[in-house]
């Protein structure tokens, strides 16, 4: 028994990092010419910063403090005349378009109370909300002065989630925006 737990372990750390063949940007026209260097270059440092959340398509208190402290590290690094590329990656809920996933409207009593607790989104809403993050933090850190050119902007809808979306909390973490800086040597 040891020894299938110990192979499940490995296979699940050797896979977790992993896309599956299907993987793919979003958004072909917002990754430019820098996004080959993102996936080739090589950088002197590259700054993970924590998870912005999205709250009713806006960004929470919290996440805005977070935006705060990091659209001033990214200025250190800009006033220090390194040059940067700022990654922003948009995520939402995973799609529902499997019809036995989706909401079924009717005037019903018991059909509106069943609705309360179902969540659909059709994979081209995960897109678009996605995109909305992603698009919502790059005109925030546009407004603060950065030049878009430095920016990479990708959405990734419904893709890479952080939990199992049985609950509306659950689900709620995966709306987010991850940001990144890569300094080139």
């Amino acid at each position: 028994m040891k020894i299938y737990v110990t192979l499940l372990a490995l296979f699940c750390v050797l896979n977790a990092g992993t896309y599956d063949e299907n993987y793919d940007v979003f958004d072909a026209t917002s990754v430019n010419e820098n996004y080959d260097v993102l996936m080739d270059g090589e950088f002197k440092e590259v700054i993970r910063f924590d998870e912005l959340y999205f709250e009713d398509e806006v960004l929470n208190d919290d996440s805005n403090i977070t935006f705060e402290n990091i659209s001033k590290k990214i200025k250190t690094y800009v006033d220090s005349n390194n040059k940067i590329l700022i990654s922003i990656i948009g995520f939402t809920d995973r799609k529902t378009d499997d019809i036995n996933e989706l909401k079924v409207e009717s005037k019903t009593y018991a059909n509106r109370f069943q609705n309360l607790f179902s969540y659909s989104l059709s994979e081209n809403e995960t897109i678009k909300l996605s995109e909305n993050y992603a698009q919502s933090i790059a005109t925030k850190l546009a407004e603060k002065g950065f030049d878009k050119n430095l920016m990479i902007v990708e959405y990734r809808g419904g893709k890479d989630n952080l939990s199992t979306l049985g609950s509306s909390d659950s689900r709620a973490i995966s709306r987010r925006v991850m940001i990144a800086i890569y300094v080139y040597k």
